[in-house]
């Protein structure tokens, strides 16, 4: 089980960060989470460590990347691997963010801006 991703690297720099700072955020909070980079190349890689609990840990890193703005606004694919199967992670939270359907986001954000 992994998941994958890609920056645009034009956008990085836009936003003021360097590649490094993106890849060492990313493998600072996946480690945090129990998950190892396996390839820091043009791919970012990570994995779980072979047990019960990686799942869980994946479904929690998905969750907590959707809430995070300079990720989305950099990230040019997110791919989730398992099993031989693969999902494109970043297509549907684009879709659902154009439907509305993750408010959440925009309740997070509003919370966040009021501190």
């Amino acid at each position: 089980m992994t998941m994958e991703f890609t920056f645009n690297t034009d956008k990085i720099k836009a936003a003021g960060y360097s590649i490094e700072s993106v890849y060492n955020a990313m493998k600072d909070n996946f480690k945090h989470n129990g998950l190892v980079c396996i390839n820091d190349g043009e791919t970012l890689i990570f994995e779980g460590l072979g047990n019960n609990k990686d799942h869980g840990k994946m479904v929690f890193m998905m969750g907590f990347l959707t809430c995070q703005d300079w990720f989305l606004n950099i990230v040019s694919s997110w791919i989730f691997r398992d099993d031989g199967s693969y999902e494109d992670v970043l297509r549907q939270v684009n879709e659902k963010l154009a439907k509305g359907e993750l408010s959440w986001r925009k309740n997070l954000n509003k919370k966040a801006a009021s501190y």
